[in-house]
C-alpha cells in the first residue's frame, strides 16, 4: 500500500489582491458593483472594468477610489490600510510587509 501523506506539500499562503479585497468587503456589505459605480461616479461598465481586469488592459484603481470605497463601506483604520497598501503594491511601489497598527 503507497503511503499519499508524503506526497503532500505545504502550500503557501496566497497574497489577496486589491480587486479580491475590495469584492470581499462589497460581498460583506451586500454591495452590488453597480452600487459601487455610483460610489465612483462612473458608468456600470467602467467599474466592471476596474474589477475584473483582461491581461490585455490592466486597469489601476487610483487611491481616489479606494478612498471612497473606505468612506462608502466604513472600514477600520487597518482594513483601509491594507486596502491603500495593495493599490501601492499593484502601481508598481517597491515596499516591503504590510506595516503593523
Amino acid at each position: 500500500m503507497r503511503d499519499y501523506t508524503k506526497l503532500l506539500v505545504p502550500q503557501p499562503k496566497q497574497l489577496k489582491t486589491l480587486r479580491d479585497l475590495i469584492r470581499e468587503h462589497l460581498n460583506h456589505a451586500k454591495i452590488t458593483q453597480a452600487d459601487l459605480a455610483q460610489i465612483w461616479g462612473m458608468h456600470v461598465v467602467s467599474a466592471r472594468r476596474l474589477l475584473n481586469p483582461h491581461k490585455s488592459r490592466p486597469n489601476i484603481i487610483d487611491p481616489e477610489l479606494i478612498e471612497a470605497v473606505v468612506k462608502a463601506l466604513k472600514l477600520d483604520a487597518e482594513d483601509a490600510r491594507e486596502l491603500h497598501w495593495l493599490g501601492a503594491l499593484e502601481q508598481g511601489y517597491k515596499i516591503g510587509k504590510l506595516p503593523k497598527a
